[in-house]
């Protein structure tokens, strides 16, 4: 069956809105595309064109896109470019003033794109805006509202699990969740889009989220854009090893050094924490976490030339950027075993009371 969509006969209230592309980065996700677009299909905001990015899948997807919704944009991946150099790839095809981005696996409310859009046209100061999502198999679950990130880099979702009746409000936070976001062309284009560095997955969005903030720009999550996200946690081995070694690269490339220097304690005490998580979780881990250390090392000279240029054009200051970041760590998100529900009683009030110490001694 062929679904098409025609936007030529939008309401002109509605051609004089901002045209926004929705960039999706698929890799096998056939079974999921169709309800992702056919919900896309059916926002309330009519001024948009939808970008299908197929990272090389095996399962045919870009060819079912093609045929069952041929008015969308396919473009075919010769090789899988991660989660960053997908986007990244999609968005050089994008002809709207405003970037949404949407993972594969969600449908959305019809309203998501209309709400993440209407921030922009009274806070001049916003640069990203991120929705609420929840879980699509228990909906009255939150998968995550934006993201929070421990001052140490280690992120984790906000307000995971909670009732989805709660974070009502529009609230800044420190970092927008990649499943689904939205932003200026302009300035994606002016921080040069994602780091492909961090490829293949985790943390990018942080990455992205941290250097809209450098340039004095704003990130929202706004409660009316919901999202049903079919979140399959997991935290395997090469999970890990890929969010150890983007940690890493993003601390390296935005904290000037001064502060990176007064960080050592409490990164001291989060690779502890990271150490005991690997010895009690097996030996793959530990074989992770020490992968993780020499992809830093073996990717250093790039990661400095990234960081000179990042830091050269920076606006705000790290008591800033320290100041949006938590002073605790949601550790049952990584592990539900009785050293997880010991460790916040032990290394939180440690964290909380260098938080306050770094934001009385860092000014610049």
């Amino acid at each position: 069956m062929t679904r098409k969509y025609d936007l030529s006969h939008r309401p002109r209230h509605e051609l004089q809105s901002p045209k926004i592309s929705i960039v999706i980065v698929s890799y096998n996700h056939k079974d999921y595309l169709g309800p992702c677009l056919d919900s896309l299909l059916s926002q309330t905001y009519s001024n948009y064109e939808i970008i299908v990015v197929d990272n090389n899948s095996s399962d045919g997807s870009a060819d079912y896109v093609q045929t069952t919704y041929p008015l969308i944009k396919v473009i075919k991946s010769k090789q899988n470019l991660g989660f960053a150099g997908g986007n990244n790839l999609g968005v050089q095809q994008a002809s709207g003033e405003y970037l949404a981005f949407i993972n594969p696996d969600t449908t959305v409310d019809p309203q998501w794109l209309e709400a993440l859009l209407k921030p922009f046209k009274h806070m001049p100061q916003i640069g990203m805006t991120t929705a609420k999502i929840l879980l699509m198999k228990y909906p009255s679950h939150i998968n995550t509202c934006g993201n929070d990130v421990h001052y140490t880099g280690i992120g984790f979702l906000r307000g995971s699990n909670r009732p989805s009746s709660e974070f009502n409000s529009q609230e800044e936070v420190v970092a927008i969740s990649g499943a689904a976001f939205l932003m200026p062309k302009l300035l994606y284009q002016a921080i040069e889009g994602f780091d492909e560095n961090f490829a293949p997955a985790y943390v990018e969005d942080t990455d992205l989220s941290w250097r809209v903030i450098l340039m004095g720009r704003k990130c929202l999550f706004v409660p009316d854009a919901i999202v049903y996200h079919d979140y399959q946690p997991n935290f395997s081995a090469n999970k890990y090893f890929m969010i150890e070694k983007n940690r890493w690269q993003l601390l390296l490339k935005h904290y000037r050094l001064p502060t990176l220097l007064l960080l050592l304690p409490a990164l001291l005490l989060a690779e502890i924490i990271s150490w005991g998580f690997c010895f009690t979780s097996g030996r793959q881990y530990i074989v992770a976490k020490l992968r993780s250390y020499y992809w830093i090392m073996s990717h250093f000279r790039t990661i400095s030339q990234k960081r000179k240029k990042l830091q050269s054009t920076r606006k705000v200051k790290d008591r800033t950027l320290l100041r949006k970041c938590v002073a605790y760590l949601a550790y049952s998100q990584a592990s539900s075993s009785l050293a997880g529900k010991i460790a916040p009683f032990v290394f939180n009030p440690l964290f909380f009371i260098l938080h306050k110490l770094y934001l009385i001694l860092i000014w610049w």
